[in-house]
Formats: C-alpha cells, structure tokens, sequence
C-alpha cells in the first residue's frame, strides 16, 4: 500500500499488526470493520500510477467493472483498462493499489460558499483565478471555494489507538451525519417482521428453548457490523401488564388527573348547581361509578312484578352475589340495557342517588346542573367530548321517554358551551368540552348522564354511562 503519511505520523499509527480476512471471520472485535474487502458496498480500489523510477504520477478510482471480488481467489483487476480510462494509452508504468473503504465523506471535490453551503447550480472561473457563482457577473454573484469532501486528522493519541477528526466548513447533511456516525458506539436498526424462532423437526417453534432467530425477510440486508451485536424483542416477554395503583380518592378528586392513553377512563361529577334544590345524595357518583365503571352490557335476572305494573325489578348475580341491589333497581319491560333503567336507590349504602326537590320552588324554577369531566386522560393532548343525557319523565303515572326541551316544552335544555360545540338535542359534542350546564324543567324526572372521549389520530376512546344518576321530585 502506499504510505502518503510523514515518517512521525505513520510511526505513531502503525501498531506492526494486519488486519486479514481469516482474522475478521474469526473475532467479532473487528466487526465494526464491516468484513472483508468486497463485502461491502462501500469498498473501492484506489489506482496510485507512478513512472518507472516509481515518482508518482496520479491517483485514479478504479471503476467497479474493472475489478472482480471472489472469496477464495481475492481480487483480480484489469490494470491495461484501468490506465487507459486514466488517459495511458503507451508505456510502461508502476501501478500500486489500495483497498479502501468508505466510512464517511467521499472522493469528490465540492464547491461551497463562504458559510459552508455546497453550491450545485451554476459557476464561473474569473480572470483573477475566483470562483463565482451564476454564469456571468451579477450583485447577487457569490465566490465559491473548492473543497475536498473529506475530514482531517487533528490530533494522534499517545496509544496510538485513537485519532481525533474534524469537519471542514461543509453544511451538508450528509457529510455531517457521516461525520457524527464515525463517533457512534452503536447502531439500532429496527426490524419490523421477517424473524421467527428456529422451529423443531414438526415444524413447530421453540419459542421458549431455541436461542436462535432466523431472518425470513430475503429483502433485509443487515449490515457486517451486526456480527457480536445484540438483538432486542420488545414486550416477548410481559404477560400482564399491572397498572400503577391510583393515588386519586374517590370522593376528593374534583378536576382531570394525568395518564396514558392506555389507562384512559372516562368519569365524571356535578359541579355546580345553581338552583340551590339539592336534597340530597352524592355528587361525585363514587357508588354509581364504582358499579357502572367499564360496564357495557349487563347479564340482567329479572322478578316479575303483578302485571300492570309497568316495570320489572332486577337484581346482578353474576357481579353482586349477595344480591346487594335486589328489588332496588326498575327496569322497563323492553330487552335490558342501561338506557332502559328507570330508577336506582337513593339509599347511601347501594348508589347513593343525588336527589333535587323542584316541587317545593313554588317560581317551579328549573334545575340547573353544571356536570364536569374528572376523566384519567393525557392532559397534553386534545379529545373530543360527547355529552348525552337520557332518562324518564312520570307523568300522570305513566314513563315517557325524557325530551329534549324547546320553546316552552320539553324536560331538559343544554346550554351551549361554545366553542367548536355542537347541541343537538339531548346531546353536545365538541373539542375539550370538559363541562356542560343542563337546565332541568319536569318534576318526578329520572336522568341518566353518558360521557365520551374520543381522538381520531390514535383512535383512543373511553365512555361511562351512569344511568338515573339524577332524580328530581
């Protein structure tokens, strides 16, 4: 190879040890080499021609036609094609040949201006010998300087084992992200499919014994350097994932709390009534969330009532076998669902049902309820809120069906919380409608409350429905 270092410099870098391809095959502490010559696609030959008294003359590339890789045999070169694609048509040379690799920067020479931007548009050679930019003369004409794009050696350490190199002026990407991997330790390349556990004779995988992994995917080239490096499989091993026990009480919490979108959960509470007709029963619904908390669907037992009765109680086997709410929940005759509850107990130790008693307003003012959302969500990040109200309506002994209120008719108005929100009927939707006020006109009015939270960007949601959460009398 030919030694272009001063004498000092080359003694200090030459350690008297070769690197060889047996020696790369068999320790992987010289895999960050890359492997052998002809490996890897960024390995060139480097064409140093000199005279017969060996002056040197130039250095050429050698184009990759020109050259053959074999494992076994090495490499093998047309040197008559080489020199005459380098101008040599006639006579007699010394050629030596460096096999080199690319780790970052290039053979190329570049044009760039006085901040570092390489400029690739065009240029002209003045008389004074400056290089400017644009074809001809201009006050918006900057000079270009020509620059190799490589790096230089600015220090050897005394070991011998480490140089420190520095970039030119060079504002390109490429050539600084070449730059910043040279001092990378590690390299992550993310497999996304194509690996499967080595599989026994029937073909099955032994996922749980077998320590090797086989690339499936053909079109995945993993570089040399991955040789001795580690591999990583996220989330093989988690079961069960546990979640974190919740500082938040029950009954205390009054605004949303911070989590992941994981652990997002709907809930919500009264925060306000401006009526001043509260009975009695708790506004934070901690009973009522406590049982209807996740629930979709119901494995409903019903107990016929005499008939004409208009309602059948039920009670929940399957999630209160002591039959804690039996004859304390009524449920119309129609197939079971939560929209279809007509009324839960108002005692403490059941649901503990909020009570407002409009019959003794004599103004029959109606009641105003401000319900905020406590929801578990992450608080930097944006959800749409849908507010839905149902419920029952007793008038004259007879159920209706609860009516959304227009004019002077109706059981309930919500009022518009502005914004990007949208009323429609017994039900708002809108961007961060982490409060709604709902103005409530009928007496012996049942009113069950839904809340959903919705994001389009991870298609995340979660949704409770406390139903006849609300009485009035």
């Amino acid at each position: 190879m030919e030694i272009r270092l001063n004498d000092s410099d080359y003694e200090l870098l030459d350690t008297g040890q070769r690197v060889t391809s047996q020696l790369l095959k068999e320790n992987p502490n010289y895999s960050y080499l890359g492997g052998s010559f002809g490996t890897n696609p960024n390995d060139y030959v480097e064409v140093l021609i000199h005279d017969i008294n060996e002056n040197f003359l130039e250095s050429v590339v050698a184009d990759r036609d020109d050259y053959e890789y074999n494992e076994n045999t090495g490499v093998k070169l047309n040197t008559g094609t080489i020199l005459r694609k380098a101008g040599y048509d006639a006579g007699r040379y010394v050629i030596k040949y460096n096999f080199l690799r690319t780790l970052a920067g290039s053979n190329e020479t570049v044009l760039v201006d006085s901040q570092g931007n390489i400029h690739k548009d065009f240029h002209r050679m003045e008389n004074t010998g400056k290089i400017m930019s644009g074809t001809e003369h201009s006050d918006s004409s900057v000079e270009l300087f020509i620059k190799e794009n490589k790096y230089f050696i600015q220090e050897i350490s005394p070991t011998r084992s480490e140089v420190r190199v520095f970039p030119q002026n060079i504002n390109d990407n490429i050539y600084r992200d070449d730059f910043l991997s040279l001092q990378t330790g590690r390299r992550k390349i993310e497999i996304k499919s194509g690996l499967k556990f080595k599989t026994d004779a029937q073909g099955n995988q032994k996922a749980g014994t077998s320590q090797t992994l086989i690339l499936t995917d053909k079109t995945l080239n993993l570089p040399v350097e991955a040789t001795g490096g580690n591999i990583s499989l996220n989330k093989s091993f988690i079961e069960s994932i546990i979640p974190l026990p919740s500082t938040d009480i029950e009954g205390e919490r009054s605004e949303e709390i911070d989590t992941t979108v994981d652990n997002l959960q709907a809930r919500f509470i009264i925060s306000e009534e401006e009526s001043n007709q509260y009975q009695r029963g708790d506004i934070n619904f901690v009973e009522i969330n406590r049982f209807f908390q996740g629930k979709e669907t119901f494995d409903f037992t019903t107990k016929h009532l005499p008939a004409g009765s208009g309602y059948k109680r039920i009670f929940f086997p399957a999630d209160d076998p002591d039959n804690t709410f039996n004859e304390n929940i009524l449920l119309s005759r129609r197939p079971p669902n939560k929209n279809d509850i007509r009324g839960i107990s108002s005692i403490p130790e059941i649901f503990n049902r909020v009570n407002y008693n409009r019959t003794q307003d004599e103004r029959k003012q109606p009641v105003v309820l401000t319900f905020r959302s406590i929801s578990a969500k992450p608080l930097n990040v944006n959800y749409k809120y849908t507010w839905e109200f149902f419920g029952w309506d007793k008038d004259g002994g007879k159920y209706g069906a609860l009516i959304a209120r227009t004019g002077d008719s109706g059981d309930l108005l919500i009022r518009d919380p502005g914004g990007d929100s949208q009323v429609k009927g017994l039900r708002v939707s809108g961007t961060q409608i982490q409060e709604v006020t709902v103005e409530l006109y009928a007496g012996e009015l049942t009113v069950g409350v839904g809340l959903k939270l919705e994001r389009d960007a991870d298609q995340s949601s979660a949704e409770v429905i406390y139903p006849a959460c609300v009485y009035i009398n």
